[in-house]
């Protein structure tokens, strides 16, 4: 079983604030004031922020049941649906993934609330949202480079809460990662603490496919891949 860990120093991971604008869906603001200046202000504080990391646990041991759209992996049944199985058909292992933007993230949001700066918590927010799926970017092309290496190849990533993946299924995955993986946790309402986390699975095989977020098939707005970039890992 293969466990990596990886922590990213404060500033190795660049937050644009164009992306920012476009999440929150505000790109015709993005030279006008106060606008311009909060968002230039609060990325230029996350790029001090501690404790961004991510990690996977990758496991062989699994089975797929296509006709009921199951994944069964250490002892747990995941209902992914039939967005996600079909992409993992061709695995010959699965990799669990947990990665966080950290608790600073967090304490920023909290203070602009306590001040009642309501938009500069919203920035922060969103750019907590973009770090962590930068992290998470910087993992998956790791996990991708390593697969490389053993003539393997690597899925796209789905998270529950994503794809018709329901939420509450993170608790398996969290079963099977080591306590306070990565420093985050699960509460018994399935938010992740630090609130700036994701989890999920990615497929890795010799015939596995790795394509573009296309995003035809999901109807959220609020999608980051949907509303930010296509995320290109491989």
């Amino acid at each position: 079983m293969i466990q990596e860990v990886f922590s990213f120093r404060p500033g190795e991971l660049v937050v644009e604030p164009a992306d920012i604008f476009k999440l929150m869906h505000m790109e015709n603001n993005q030279n006008q004031e106060p606008f311009a200046s909060i968002v230039a202000r609060e990325v230029e504080v996350a790029a001090s922020f501690q404790g961004v990391q991510g990690g996977y646990r990758l496991i062989d041991d699994f089975e797929l049941d296509e006709q009921d759209n199951l994944l069964f992996l250490g002892g747990e049944c995941f209902h992914a649906g039939s967005q996600i199985i079909p992409k993992l058909v061709e695995s010959e292992g699965i990799a669990l993934f947990v990665c966080t933007a950290g608790g600073e993230v967090s304490e920023r949001i909290k203070k602009h609330n306590r001040e009642g700066d309501t938009m500069s918590a919203y920035v922060a927010d969103t750019i907590g949202s973009v770090l962590v799926e930068e992290a998470m970017d910087n993992v998956h092309k790791k996990l991708a480079d390593q697969m490389q290496r053993q003539g393997l190849k690597i899925t796209n990533r789905y998270s529950p809460g994503y794809c018709d993946w329901n939420m509450s299924e993170q608790q398996a995955i969290f079963r099977l990662l080591p306590e306070n993986f990565c420093g985050v946790a699960l509460t018994d309402s399935m938010l992740m603490i630090p609130v700036k986390s994701v989890s999920g699975v990615i497929g890795t095989g010799r015939n596995v496919k790795f394509q573009q977020y296309t995003c035809k098939s999901c109807t959220s707005d609020n999608c980051i891949y949907r509303n930010v970039k296509k995320r290109k890992i491989i």
